[in-house]
């Protein structure tokens, strides 16, 4: 019983601290992210901005909570001592973390931080530096006002001749870019790939937002996702290989969570969906059921194999140890 306990306190501790430091990271990023969009080339930078990490923080965190059940799946991998009643204990209190605690988070956090009173205040460009804001132009301002006034030189890049011009007192249009100077993005914008998974992330915050603000039938529904995800902590055993079992663990929950982004965001099998409805007559109409369903299988395929996996590669590596020793 006391290692029982032990086991859950460590598991619940790595939770947290996982939890705590990747959001933490998380909000640094955005903070960054966010300051270097308003930043102009030749002016100061600010190393820290509190409102900026307050919003990155709560929009980070809902993303964290989810993949954190595979996080702890990590740490009783590492830590064979862990015993699978913990994880068990650890399951049941994420779930309800998830569906009474996380609905708090949002409605508290996200949607305070999405409607920050903090506004971003762009400064004019600085003068002296040769910007591509086109494939084609690149324009020199040798003055810029306070109301984005500017004077200066255009080169047209394609021109044959006369590929020269200046201009004065002409006001700047607005810049449609995430970016203030285009100087400053060539620099740091970030690559496709991470533009992708922010793209996913953003749409993952708008489903769960989404699935909080409707019935408490419809986040109960949606909170299957929890119970899948936690059921993944008992794949910790499914292969020998330490390296095999990270790797899928972390596959299967960003599949999961893809899956259910898509099915609730697209409606993926909308005429499927309406059917399964029909038959559950106490769900919403635009609930997904479907769904639901879907996660409570594979939560149970899960939570069945990796135990049997578990225990018949545990017994192997016993019968391994009475033959040729223990390595440790």
């Amino acid at each position: 019983m006391k290692s029982i306990l032990l086991s859950t306190i460590k598991v619940i501790v790595a939770h947290l601290l996982t939890l705590l430091s990747i959001s933490i990271g998380g909000a640094i990023l955005y903070m960054i992210f966010n300051m270097c969009s308003t930043l102009v080339a030749g002016q100061g930078f600010a190393a820290f901005n509190l409102s900026f990490f307050i919003q990155g923080f709560f929009l980070t965190l809902p993303f964290v909570f989810a993949l954190s059940a595979a996080f702890v799946a990590f740490y009783s991998i590492r830590n064979k001592e862990i015993s699978t009643v913990a994880l068990m204990i650890f399951s049941v209190l994420f779930m309800a973390t998830w569906i009474f605690v996380q609905p708090f988070v949002i409605k508290k956090g996200i949607q305070k931080a999405s409607k920050s009173s903090y506004v971003i205040k762009r400064e004019p460009l600085s003068t002296g530096y040769f910007r591509n804001v086109t494939d084609r132009y690149v324009f020199y301002y040798s003055s810029v006002d306070e109301e984005n006034i500017a004077s200066g030189v255009c080169i047209d890049k394609r021109g044959i001749s006369d590929n020269v011009f200046t201009f004065k007192d002409i006001e700047l249009a607005d810049t449609t870019s995430t970016f203030t100077d285009s100087l400053i993005q060539s620099s740091i914008d970030i690559p496709a790939i991470t533009k992708l998974a922010i793209k996913g992330i953003n749409r993952y915050i708008g489903v769960v937002t989404f699935a909080c603000s409707g019935k408490k039938i419809e986040w109960l529904l949606f909170s299957s996702l929890s119970l899948v995800l936690a059921s993944l902590v008992f794949m910790r055993g499914f292969s020998k290989w330490r390296f095999i079992n990270v790797v899928s663990i972390l596959s299967i929950s960003i599949g999961i969570i893809c899956l259910n982004v898509n099915m609730l965001s697209y409606g993926k099998l909308y005429f499927l969906t309406e059917r399964i409805n029909s038959i559950f007559k106490f769900a919403p109409n635009n609930s997904n059921f479907l769904l639901f369903l879907i996660n409570v299988v594979l939560a149970a395929a899960f939570i069945v194999l990796g135990l049997i996996f578990t225990s018949r590669n545990r017994e192997d590596e016993v019968h391994a140890a009475s033959v040729y020793g223990d390595d440790d």
